[in-house]
């Protein structure tokens, strides 16, 4: 019975179901064979397009539990909302999306109080010139995470250095701040927003390179702010605090790593932003050969729809490995 099946479908990880096709398996025998699998397909039908209601069901869950903030309210659509964006965010998608590539829009955006629309309008190496002005200015910093990286690079940690005489040289250590904590340092006297920019964010270990600074990075804990907390380094043993003009960006590639395996304390802490593959961008790349034509933007849509449908979207092909093709490349 399929409504009993669907009900016992819920409960399994994994199902085979199977239409016996009763013999004799002989020639003469080949349009009834062919009946029964005609048959045998109707039969099944029902239970494949249950598990594939099932299977789109549990993606829009979880695209939804990818806002995993506990502060809905914090969560803007950057696109929508001009220049509200989030004191942490994270820009995620498949690779090739445009995700390092737009950290220089977002920044422009929060660092001038513009909004992205406005920026887009411009070229991009207007708004890269921007950027790097920024940079200069210190009110921008940029670094990328990886899996030896730890909370000595990113806010405090302990270096040899030589000292003495030639022929009487010791090892002495010095602390030293880590990228973080300096820029951090540097934001608390201006004014203005400022943006620290993680690259790969998904690919360090979180717990281990922020420390007791998981919990200052909060909206309302930073510094200057009604609920704004503060922690002693175990190093410098300096009172330390977030600076509330201070902005973090990410970005993650979900093909490396899936958002549901990230850290949790992490997750709930930052606003994300998906960056999915955008076919309009190169649907003008037109490839022409022996009189036929082939347009780039509808292939890259067949093959993503294609890899969704057998994989997931979190595999799916970004539109920034066709853009050289628009200059002949």
């Amino acid at each position: 019975d399929a409504e009993e099946v669907r009900k016992e479908l819920d409960q399994l990880e994994k199902v085979q179901i199977v239409k016996e096709i009763t013999g004799p398996y002989k020639e003469q025998n080949t349009a009834d064979i062919l009946m029964q699998t005609v048959q045998a397909i109707a039969e099944l039908m029902p239970y494949y397009e249950h598990i594939l209601e099932v299977r789109e069901n549990r993606i829009k869950e979880r695209e939804s539990n990818l806002m995993l903030n506990e502060e809905p309210e914090t969560a803007y659509n950057l696109k929508e909302s001009g220049n509200a964006i989030a004191k942490n965010s994270i820009l995620y998608g498949p690779p090739g999306t445009g995700k390092t590539y737009y950290t220089a829009y977002y920044s422009v955006a929060i660092c001038d109080g513009t909004s992205i629309e406005k920026l887009e309008e411009k070229s991009y190496e207007e708004v890269l010139e921007r950027f790097n002005d920024l940079k200069e200015q210190g009110r921008v910093a940029f670094t990328t995470f990886h899996q030896s990286y730890g909370y000595e690079e990113f806010i405090e940690g302990i270096r040899p250095v030589m000292s003495g005489e030639e022929e009487k040289k010791s090892i002495e250590y010095e602390i030293v701040p880590g990228v973080f904590k300096e820029f951090c340092d540097k934001s608390a006297h201006v004014d203005n927003p400022c943006v620290f920019i993680i690259d790969e964010i998904n690919r360090g270990n979180i717990s281990k390179i922020f420390g007791e600074l998981i919990t200052l990075i909060e909206e309302t804990k930073r510094k200057g702010e009604t609920e704004g907390l503060s922690a002693f380094l175990p190093y410098s043993q300096e009172e330390f605090g977030v600076p509330k003009n201070v902005y973090i960006l990410g970005t993650m590639n979900t093909a490396d790593r899936s958002i549901a395996l990230m850290d949790t304390a992490l997750r709930r802490r930052f606003n994300f932003i998906e960056m999915m593959p955008d076919c309009r961008t190169i649907e003008d790349i037109v490839i022409r050969q022996n009189g036929k034509e082939v347009n780039i933007g509808d292939v890259l849509d067949i093959i993503n729809r294609r890899i969704e449908f057998l994989f997931d979207r979190e595999h799916t092909i970004g539109h920034a490995f066709f853009t050289s093709l628009k200059n002949g490349d």
